[in-house]
């Protein structure tokens, strides 16, 4: 799989948790401020792997090298879609098709505020290492 392809994937989970995070915030009345803080997050990263997406599309063979299974920004790339499955995984909860129960899980923020915050930073430092890979690769 090329490289663009791997982040098109990445930003599929992104665009998920997203649309999760942003109906939870809308229907509920007292969202915790962690659930912004990490839907801000997560349209971050969005952002900066639509970024990756649109250099690798422009450059093309240029940076093949880039994503050989080996390199740092491969497995960096891995993590990050692992942390994101895990994380839809978590939210998945916040949507039930039974009307009582289903009220009570979207009404119920899924993390706890300690794991919600690590969450966020988690995703922040692959916001920062995929900002920093921009940056140098347009050097």
């Amino acid at each position: 799989m090329d490289g663009a392809s791997a982040i098109t994937g990445i930003i599929g989970f992104s665009i998920d948790i997203g649309l999760k995070l942003s109906h939870y915030i809308l229907g509920v009345k007292h969202a915790p401020e962690s659930a912004f803080a990490l839907e801000k997050e997560v349209r971050s990263l969005s952002h900066v792997l639509e970024q990756m997406r649109a250099l690798l599309e422009k450059e093309g063979p240029r940076h093949t090298t880039v994503f050989e299974a080996s390199s740092v920004l491969f497995m960096t790339l891995r993590g990050c879609r692992d942390e994101l499955e895990s994380l839809l995984q978590q939210l998945g909860g916040m949507r039930e098709d039974s009307f009582c129960c289903g009220l009570f899980h979207r009404l119920k923020w899924p993390l706890d505020e300690d794991d919600t915050t690590k969450e966020v930073n988690r995703l922040h430092q692959y916001v920062n290492t995929f900002q920093m890979s921009l940056s140098v690769s347009e050097l």
